[in-house]
């Protein structure tokens, strides 16, 4: 499998009943790591407000990201 540039985990232990919110915005070298990994010059700014709700054994992930 390849190595992705950006990984954020969360345990399901840690995801209440009613959800839980998550807020990610990778730092600059984060970002250029993104940048080369989709082959693209630069992502200047990056911001994922993700809600995580738990399903059975799983979750389910909803949200927005914002990128320039």
């Amino acid at each position: 499998m390849t190595d992705l540039p950006y990984i954020h985990r969360v345990s399901l232990d840690d995801v209440p009943a009613h959800g839980l919110a998550v807020t990610l915005v990778p730092d600059e070298a984060q970002r250029a790591a993104l940048a080369r990994f989709v082959d693209i010059p630069a992502v200047h700014s990056l911001t994922a407000d993700l809600r995580i709700s738990p399903v059975g054994a799983g979750a389910h992930v909803t949200g927005r990201l914002k990128a320039q």
